[in-house]
């Protein structure tokens, strides 16, 4: 049984991917490239806040939550047993 129809979807917008992938491939900004700025915004639009950050990994957005709350070595913290490693890490 097929849930997602990644097919179906990357036609539906193969164009738009298609320009801006190639935006990207052209300036070669792969890293805090305009789009980074523009996605950022868009999903601080989304959901009503002043600022987004987007990372590249979840690992690096779990470790930039710890230290935005200031948690640092010796700081308890507690998560579940079935996790991915790098909530524990």
């Amino acid at each position: 049984m097929q849930f997602l129809d990644l097919q179906r979807q990357y036609a539906s917008y193969r164009e738009e991917i298609d320009t801006r992938m190639r935006r990207v491939l052209e300036h070669t900004r792969f890293v805090m490239g305009p789009e980074i700025e523009e996605l950022e915004q868009a999903l601080a639009a989304r959901v009503s806040v002043a600022h987004a950050i987007t990372t590249a990994s979840g690992t690096s957005a779990l470790e930039l939550s710890l230290r935005a709350l200031d948690i640092g070595p010796g700081d308890e913290v507690i998560v579940p047993t079935l996790t991915f490693v790098a909530s524990a890490e």
